[in-house]
């Protein structure tokens, strides 16, 4: 994205907060909700289970059916395989349970102490689910978990009060699971619709909150933009002054200060025009394609004698075939020229400053590189912003305003590129401008 984009991100960053927020409290919400509906309907059944247990397998309360009915429900018993004896306990389908936990289907039986049934107190209704009961009971008793839940089957089983073998209690909880399940969904479905809503509404939101931020930023780039400009014509008077002044006043080290001075307040206005008229989307490139390496090596050469007069090794790598890119061969030159001076601004005597092209992965690099203090982690992505010094003192002794880099990361973006930088703190700092190789 471009500068004039930083308010759709900002924007976009408001509505993702929000969003993060939102997700977080609902997420929450959900979870609490689902569990509490789980455990409830566990909470159910496993109340409905002691129910039947404490009262020996059976309801609290019955209505006995009519000798055609009990001839009826022992008939399609054993026609299941259950023995007379036992399907002569069976009480009758037609129950109902005074007080107590809400009905479930369920199977109750009597075993022996070797976990065989004894007596069914009451069978499934369905026959495939009734032989499921049996086969919890007994895989229950094999691993000794005497309670808990199996394939959507609760299941509890404790000793008779004679302590001669177990009551068991098989529960059919695949309606409460169902139930569970559309719950689920049905949650899901608010918690990914509240979200939707909460995206439009914060980005709705987003534009009148950031739109005052927006109108006070676009006033402050123009009082640069108009400072700078106005700056200009007192910067040039007093340059013309000074040339005068020189002559009838030959080396007066006050007009040399003077001089040195409105040089330095002239680049630093020179650099703020540049960035109003970038902000601002006005400016303009005059893109033909050149050779990066031809332009990286005419850049550096000036910059020996200043490296020798300090002490310096300057070093350079670069390739005699063409690295052709298409740009502005000037403001290309003007990043690379500012990469080599702040390398030898921000080394120490006997550094290495050492300046490499090339081409890689389909890109065209120049990289510069110089051993010295290297730059901290925290101030790696800071080094690019405006007027930002990581080390404002050696700034100071060297004439940096913090512009340089803020200025070449704007040229190399206006050409589809980008600078990176690689350092180790103590060690060394290496920059690399990377622009798309043109064929």
């Amino acid at each position: 994205m471009e500068k004039r984009d930083v308010f759709l991100r900002l924007r976009l960053k408001m509505m993702l907060g929000i969003l993060l927020v939102q997700v977080c409290i609902l997420a929450v919400l959900m979870i609490l909700l689902n569990v509490s509906v789980y455990f409830s309907n566990r909470s159910d059944a496993d109340s409905f289970m002691r129910h039947l247990i404490e009262r020996g397998g059976r309801m609290a309360s019955y209505t006995q059916g009519s000798e055609l009915r009990d001839k009826m429900v022992r008939e399609r018993l054993s026609e299941r395989g259950i023995p007379f004896e036992i399907a002569n306990d069976i009480p009758r389908r037609f129950e109902f349970l005074s007080e107590g936990p809400a009905f479930h289907d369920y199977y109750s039986v009597r075993l022996d102490s070797k976990g065989q049934v004894v007596r069914v107190y009451h069978a499934l209704t369905d026959d495939s689910t009734y032989k499921f009961g049996q086969s919890v009971v007994r895989k229950a008793l094999a691993s000794g978990k005497l309670e808990g839940v199996s394939d959507g089957m609760g299941y509890m089983i404790r000793e008779t009060p004679e302590k001669d073998g177990y009551i068991a209690v098989v529960v059919d909880c695949i309606a409460d699971l169902r139930h569970q399940v559309r719950f689920f969904v049905f949650s899901l479905v608010i918690y990914v619709l509240s979200l939707v809503v909460t995206a439009i509404l914060s980005w709705l939101v987003s534009a009148v909150v950031v739109h005052p931020v927006k109108e006070t930023f676009e006033r402050q780039k123009q009082f640069i933009a108009d400072a700078s400009h106005e700056l200009k014509t007192p910067i040039a008077v007093i340059s013309a002054n000074v040339a005068v002044l020189e002559q009838e006043i030959p080396d007066n080290k006050w007009l040399a200060y003077i001089k040195t001075e409105n040089l330095r307040m002239s680049s630093l206005v020179k650099d703020m025009l540049y960035l109003a008229k970038d902000d601002a989307g006005r400016m303009e490139y005059n893109m033909l394609p050149f050779d990066l390496a031809e332009a990286a090596a005419s850049c550096v050469m000036p910059f020996e004698s200043v490296a020798y007069e300090q002490g310096k090794k300057l070093e350079l790598d670069i390739p005699k075939s063409v690295l052709p890119v298409m740009g502005d061969e000037t403001k290309i030159r003007q990043v690379i020229i500012i990469l080599t001076d702040n390398a030898i601004k921000n080394s120490d005597r006997d550094a290495l400053i050492r300046v490499s092209a090339g081409i890689e992965n389909s890109k065209c690099f120049v990289k510069v590189y110089n051993t010295g203090h290297g730059i901290a982690p925290e101030d790696m992505e800071k080094i690019f912003n405006r007027f930002y010094r990581a080390d404002s003192s050696r700034d100071r002794a060297t004439g940096g305003y913090g512009l340089g880099l803020a200025i070449a990361q704007s040229i190399a973006a206006g050409h589809r590129g980008r600078i990176s930088v690689q350092s180790k703190v103590g060690a060394f700092a290496e920059f690399t401008l990377t622009l798309p190789h043109w064929k």
